[in-house]
C-alpha cells in the first residue's frame, strides 16, 4: 500500500511538472511572437522609406515583457526599451495606462541605458516599488533602479512581472 502511494505521488508530481513547463513555453512563445511582429513592422517601415541594405545590420536587442499580475484577465505587454515605456494614469500619453487614483498622470518610465533596462520614477506622488527576490525597493523623485527578469513593479495597485529577453532584429548603422 505504501509503495502504491509513493508511486502515485511521483506520477502526480511528474504530471504537474509537465503542465508547468508547457505553460511557460506557451507564455514565452507569446512574447517572442509579439517581438517578432514589432520587428516586422519596423522592417516594413524602413523598407517603405527607401531601404538601403548597406545601411542596416543584424543586431540582438533586449526586449521587455511586462505581465499584469493578480487580475482575472492577465494582460501582457512587449516593448523595445530603446523607446521609453511610460506607465501612468493619463490614457492618451502613456504606453501602459493604469486607471487608479494612486497612480500619477505619468508615474514611471522604463528605458534602456548601456544595454541594461532601468525603471525611473517620474516624480510620482506615491513612488514606485520594485521587488527583487525578497527585497522591496521604493523608488522616488527621478531615481533609477535596474530591472531584471522576475522583478515585480508596483504602480498604485497594479503589479507587473518583468521578463527581459533578447531578440534578433535589424538596426541602422550608427544606432546604439
Amino acid at each position: 500500500m505504501g509503495y502504491v502511494m509513493i508511486a502515485m505521488t511521483g506520477i502526480i508530481v511528474f504530471i504537474i511538472s509537465v503542465v508547468i513547463v508547457k505553460y511557460r513555453q506557451h507564455e514565452e512563445k507569446k512574447y517572442y511572437d509579439a517581438a517578432q511582429q514589432m520587428v516586422r513592422e519596423e522592417y516594413l517601415t524602413a523598407s517603405l522609406r527607401s531601404f538601403d541594405e548597406q545601411e542596416y545590420i543584424s543586431a540582438v536587442i533586449p526586449m521587455i515583457y511586462l505581465k499584469l499580475c493578480g487580475q482575472k484577465q492577465k494582460q501582457g505587454y512587449v516593448f523595445n526599451p530603446e523607446r521609453e515605456i511610460t506607465i501612468g494614469r493619463d490614457k492618451n500619453n502613456n504606453s501602459i495606462w493604469v486607471p487608479f487614483s494612486t497612480v500619477s498622470m505619468r508615474h514611471c518610465t522604463i528605458c534602456l541605458y548601456e544595454g541594461n533596462v532601468y525603471l525611473r520614477d517620474d516624480n510620482s506622488a506615491n513612488g514606485t516599488s520594485v521587488k527583487k527576490g525578497f527585497h522591496n525597493y521604493h523608488v522616488i523623485n527621478n531615481e533609477y533602479i535596474e530591472l531584471e527578469t522576475k522583478d515585480k513593479i508596483t504602480v498604485g495597485e497594479a503589479v507587473f512581472r518583468v521578463t527581459i529577453f533578447y531578440f534578433q532584429t535589424i538596426k541602422k548603422l550608427g544606432e546604439r
